[in-house]
């Protein structure tokens, strides 16, 4: 048994997705076309920035896209200075489904910036609501985990957080409570301990 091709079965019943990093228009359409000659059923760009130049296909193929991180700056010199910033709100608007990402450099310490990565979606555009789903119930279903993450639903794990401000500005965020898997986090860190350390040190 050669288990680099099993590995590769699910791809053809659509049990599983051919996950493709590309970001370039004609990178990303000749991935599509080659998915679907092959046979493949669920294929998805990963990186996408110039995804919207080929939405109609993206749509059309029912191909989803987990967007590079928008705290960057443009890929080519030419490009606004604020495109990474409208590549959700764009895509929204051409009827892709996508979800946002937070891979690069410092990804694993960087992560805890993805809902303000989702908050600057929608200073460009992008509605409050979707730029929620494009981290939480659209994230989970293009990562094939939708059945038991990504919204709040009977059956489903309760992983959620709770918010006194908006959780998607960092101006106002202020998480109070999370769970994972229904289990309570102790939100107590090295950063609130500093603070508290530092806070309380008398005056000279």
């Amino acid at each position: 048994m050669d288990l680099r091709l099993e590995a590769m079965r699910g791809l053809f019943d659509g049990t599983k997705a051919l996950y493709v990093h590309a970001n370039a228009a004609r990178e990303i359409s000749e991935a599509v076309i080659f998915a679907k000659a092959e046979g493949v059923r669920r294929t998805v760009i990963v990186g996408g920035y110039d995804a919207w130049r080929v939405a109609d296909l993206l749509r059309d193929n029912k191909v989803d896209v987990v967007l590079r991180r928008l705290h960057e700056l443009p890929m080519r010199p030419e490009d606004a200075v604020d495109l990474p910033y409208r590549l959700p709100a764009l895509l929204k608007e051409r009827g892709v489904r996508f979800c946002l990402a937070y891979a690069g450099s410092m990804e694993a310490m960087g992560l805890r910036n993805l809902p303000f990565i989702a908050g600057t979606a929608t200073a460009y555009g992008l509605a409050p609501e979707d730029a929620l789903r494009a981290i939480t119930l659209d994230a989970a279903a293009i990562l094939g985990v939708d059945h038991r993450l990504g919204s709040l639903s009977v059956g489903k794990d309760a992983t959620l957080i709770v918010s006194r401000g908006d959780a998607l500005d960092m101006r106002g965020n202020d998480i109070l409570h999370a769970f994972i898997q229904g289990r309570s986090i102790v939100l107590d860190d090295a950063h609130k301990q500093l603070y508290r350390q530092y806070r309380e040190r008398p005056g000279p």
